[in-house]
């Protein structure tokens, strides 16, 4: 999952979910819930199952759709490196 993240400066927000390699999976046009949930409801169980890591930024909309449709969701969850240190930045 690649996040929520603006194509251009006038473009509207995309989500991209991708593989590990990069390849892109699915592109929606906006940051909600049905972004990533639209995408884990096309798969079957077996490919839920294969899912061991789901990589996004901190987006509560992608969170509360992956405890809703990915098995064991919380122990997949990866925030990217970019949006932790982003956070901890604006504490520190």
């Amino acid at each position: 999952m690649r996040g929520c993240s603006r194509l251009q400066k006038r473009t509207p927000y995309a989500s991209v979910v991708s593989d590990l390699q990069g390849r892109p999976l699915q592109l929606t046009d906006d940051c909600g819930v049905e972004s990533l949930a639209s995408y884990l409801r096309s798969l079957r169980e077996h490919q839920l199952d294969e899912i061991e890591t789901l990589s996004m930024d901190m987006n509560m909309a992608y969170i509360s759709a992956a405890r809703i449709h990915l098995p064991n969701a919380i122990d997949k969850i990866a925030f990217d490196h970019f949006h932790v240190a982003k956070m901890l930045c604006s504490v520190v």
